[in-house]
Protein backbone atom coordinates (compact mmCIF):
# COMPACT_ATOMS: atom_id res chain seq x y z
CA UNK A 1 0.00 0.00 0.00
CA UNK A 2 1.55 3.35 -1.03
CA UNK A 3 2.43 5.73 1.79
CA UNK A 4 0.66 9.07 2.13
CA UNK A 5 3.59 11.36 2.88
CA UNK A 6 3.73 15.08 3.49
CA UNK A 7 5.31 17.29 0.82
CA UNK A 8 8.47 17.93 2.84
CA UNK A 9 8.91 14.18 3.45
CA UNK A 10 8.72 13.47 -0.29
CA UNK A 11 11.15 16.32 -0.95
CA UNK A 12 13.67 14.92 1.55
CA UNK A 13 13.42 11.40 0.08
CA UNK A 14 13.71 12.75 -3.47
CA UNK A 15 16.78 14.91 -2.78
CA UNK A 16 18.58 11.82 -1.50
CA UNK A 17 17.37 9.45 -4.23
CA UNK A 18 19.59 7.87 -6.85
CA UNK A 19 17.38 9.39 -9.55
CA UNK A 20 18.28 12.89 -8.32
CA UNK A 21 21.84 12.33 -7.11
CA UNK A 22 22.88 10.50 -10.28
CA UNK A 23 21.81 13.32 -12.59
CA UNK A 24 24.78 14.36 -14.72
CA UNK A 25 26.47 17.67 -14.11
CA UNK A 26 26.05 20.32 -16.76
CA UNK A 27 23.34 22.67 -17.89
CA UNK A 28 20.58 20.10 -17.28
CA UNK A 29 21.84 18.81 -13.93
CA UNK A 30 20.85 19.33 -10.31
CA UNK A 31 21.39 23.10 -10.31
CA UNK A 32 18.90 23.46 -13.16
CA UNK A 33 16.48 21.03 -11.46
CA UNK A 34 16.64 23.05 -8.25
CA UNK A 35 15.85 26.27 -10.12
CA UNK A 36 12.93 24.61 -11.91
CA UNK A 37 11.68 23.38 -8.51
CA UNK A 38 11.76 26.90 -7.05
CA UNK A 39 10.16 28.45 -10.13
CA UNK A 40 7.48 25.73 -10.37
CA UNK A 41 6.53 26.09 -6.72
CA UNK A 42 6.40 29.88 -7.01
CA UNK A 43 4.31 29.62 -10.16
CA UNK A 44 2.00 27.10 -8.44
CA UNK A 45 1.32 29.67 -5.75
CA UNK A 46 0.51 32.31 -8.37
CA UNK A 47 -1.83 29.98 -10.28
CA UNK A 48 -3.57 28.17 -7.42
CA UNK A 49 -5.83 31.06 -6.49
CA UNK A 50 -7.91 30.03 -9.53
CA UNK A 51 -7.15 26.30 -9.74
CA UNK A 52 -6.43 23.24 -7.63
CA UNK A 53 -2.74 22.29 -7.99
CA UNK A 54 -1.23 18.87 -7.20
CA UNK A 55 1.88 20.00 -5.33
CA UNK A 56 3.28 16.48 -4.96
CA UNK A 57 3.25 16.09 -8.76
CA UNK A 58 4.95 19.50 -9.03
CA UNK A 59 7.70 18.52 -6.54
CA UNK A 60 8.50 15.18 -8.19
CA UNK A 61 8.19 16.44 -11.78
CA UNK A 62 10.22 19.60 -11.29
CA UNK A 63 13.18 17.87 -9.67
CA UNK A 64 13.23 14.80 -11.94
CA UNK A 65 12.16 16.30 -15.29
CA UNK A 66 15.67 15.90 -16.76
CA UNK A 67 16.92 12.87 -14.77
CA UNK A 68 16.77 10.67 -17.89
CA UNK A 69 19.02 12.94 -19.96
CA UNK A 70 22.16 11.33 -21.26
CA UNK A 71 23.81 14.54 -22.42
CA UNK A 72 23.34 18.30 -22.66
CA UNK A 73 22.77 18.20 -26.40
CA UNK A 74 19.70 17.35 -28.40
CA UNK A 75 17.90 14.50 -26.63
CA UNK A 76 14.30 14.29 -27.93
CA UNK A 77 13.42 11.24 -25.83
CA UNK A 78 14.75 12.44 -22.49
CA UNK A 79 11.24 13.38 -21.35
CA UNK A 80 10.08 9.78 -21.73
CA UNK A 81 13.24 8.40 -20.08
CA UNK A 82 12.93 10.92 -17.23
CA UNK A 83 9.29 9.99 -16.67
CA UNK A 84 10.25 6.31 -16.44
CA UNK A 85 12.89 7.09 -13.82
CA UNK A 86 10.45 9.28 -11.89
CA UNK A 87 7.90 6.44 -11.84
CA UNK A 88 10.67 4.11 -10.61
CA UNK A 89 11.36 6.60 -7.79
CA UNK A 90 7.67 6.63 -6.84
CA UNK A 91 7.50 2.81 -6.84
CA UNK A 92 10.78 2.29 -4.98
CA UNK A 93 9.67 4.67 -2.23
CA UNK A 94 6.05 3.47 -2.19
CA UNK A 95 4.75 7.05 -2.56
CA UNK A 96 1.06 7.72 -2.93
CA UNK A 97 0.60 10.21 -5.78
CA UNK A 98 -0.94 10.71 -9.20
CA UNK A 99 1.59 8.79 -11.32
CA UNK A 100 -0.12 9.61 -14.61
CA UNK A 101 0.08 13.32 -13.82
CA UNK A 102 3.80 13.08 -12.96
CA UNK A 103 4.36 11.20 -16.22
CA UNK A 104 2.42 13.82 -18.22
CA UNK A 105 4.28 16.73 -16.60
CA UNK A 106 7.69 15.26 -17.35
CA UNK A 107 7.02 14.02 -20.88
CA UNK A 108 5.18 17.18 -21.90
CA UNK A 109 8.09 19.47 -20.94
CA UNK A 110 9.99 17.89 -23.86
CA UNK A 111 7.74 15.54 -25.83
CA UNK A 112 9.21 13.18 -28.39
CA UNK A 113 8.27 13.73 -32.05
CA UNK A 114 4.60 13.07 -32.83
CA UNK A 115 3.58 12.91 -29.15
CA UNK A 116 0.16 14.54 -28.74
CA UNK A 117 -1.35 15.91 -25.52
CA UNK A 118 -5.06 16.61 -25.46
CA UNK A 119 -6.18 18.94 -22.68
CA UNK A 120 -2.84 19.32 -20.89
CA UNK A 121 -3.03 19.70 -17.13
CA UNK A 122 -2.24 22.95 -15.36
CA UNK A 123 0.60 21.10 -13.60
CA UNK A 124 2.24 20.17 -16.92
CA UNK A 125 2.01 23.80 -18.04
CA UNK A 126 3.61 24.90 -14.75
CA UNK A 127 6.52 22.45 -15.16
CA UNK A 128 6.97 23.42 -18.81
CA UNK A 129 6.98 27.14 -18.05
CA UNK A 130 9.31 26.74 -15.04
CA UNK A 131 11.75 24.85 -17.29
CA UNK A 132 11.43 27.51 -20.00
CA UNK A 133 11.96 30.32 -17.47
CA UNK A 134 15.34 28.81 -16.62
CA UNK A 135 16.38 29.27 -20.27
CA UNK A 136 17.76 32.62 -19.11
CA UNK A 137 20.92 30.60 -18.42
CA UNK A 138 21.30 30.44 -22.24
CA UNK A 139 20.93 34.17 -22.81
CA UNK A 140 24.30 34.51 -24.50
CA UNK A 141 24.00 31.23 -26.41
CA UNK A 142 21.72 29.89 -29.10
CA UNK A 143 18.18 28.94 -28.01
CA UNK A 144 17.82 31.75 -25.45
CA UNK A 145 14.70 32.51 -23.48
CA UNK A 146 11.77 33.91 -25.44
CA UNK A 147 8.65 35.27 -23.78
CA UNK A 148 6.41 33.65 -26.38
CA UNK A 149 7.57 30.20 -25.17
CA UNK A 150 5.50 30.64 -21.99
CA UNK A 151 1.99 29.16 -21.79
CA UNK A 152 0.71 30.76 -18.59
CA UNK A 153 0.17 34.48 -18.12
CA UNK A 154 1.37 34.17 -14.51
CA UNK A 155 4.76 32.93 -15.76
CA UNK A 156 5.53 36.30 -17.27
CA UNK A 157 5.62 37.82 -13.77
CA UNK A 158 8.61 35.57 -12.99
CA UNK A 159 10.77 36.61 -15.96
CA UNK A 160 12.69 39.28 -14.07
CA UNK A 161 13.29 36.99 -11.07
CA UNK A 162 14.42 34.14 -13.31
CA UNK A 163 16.79 36.36 -15.25
CA UNK A 164 18.35 37.59 -12.00
CA UNK A 165 18.70 34.05 -10.64
CA UNK A 166 20.75 33.40 -13.77
CA UNK A 167 22.87 36.54 -13.40
CA UNK A 168 21.04 38.82 -15.84
CA UNK A 169 18.69 41.77 -15.70
CA UNK A 170 15.68 41.02 -17.88
CA UNK A 171 14.65 44.63 -18.23
CA UNK A 172 18.01 45.51 -19.76
CA UNK A 173 17.36 43.05 -22.61
CA UNK A 174 14.06 44.57 -23.74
Amino acid sequence: MPKKLKEFEILNILLNSKQFLNMPFGIHGRIHANKVFVLANTLSNLVKKDKEIDIIAIIISSLLHDCGRENDGKDPYHGVKSAEKALDFIEENNISCNKELVKECIIRHCPPPDYVFNNPSIESKIIGDADKLDRFRFLRQKNPFKEEFLELEESKSLMDISSRINGHKWRSFK
